[in-house]
């Protein structure tokens, strides 16, 4: 599988585009290649990024057991447009 997000990354960092880069973990029940892959693109992520914040799936099933698993995903993207919005304005 070709990792697309460090070659957008170097690509970016090449041209001095400041990166901000959220990275959203599967599920650590999820089968272990998909996990491997993810850890690896990590890595590769945090070695281009400027900014780098790790969202963990696990954490969905921590904070919103009480809900089906696609309205807790939905409470997730809503963090990430926060974060994202955040960071735009604040620059």
């Amino acid at each position: 599988m070709q990792k697309i997000a460090p070659n957008v990354l170097k690509a970016a960092n090449g041209k001095n585009i400041e990166c901000l880069c959220v990275c959203i973990m599967p599920f650590s029940t999820e089968d272990e290649k998909t996990c491997r892959s993810a850890e690896n693109t990590l890595e590769d992520i945090r070695n281009e990024a400027d900014i780098l914040i790790v969202m963990k799936n696990d954490w969905l099933n921590e904070k919103y057991d009480n809900l089906p698993i696609n309205e807790a995903m939905k409470k997730m993207d809503m963090m990430v447009w926060k974060l994202i919005g955040t960071y735009i304005n604040d620059n």
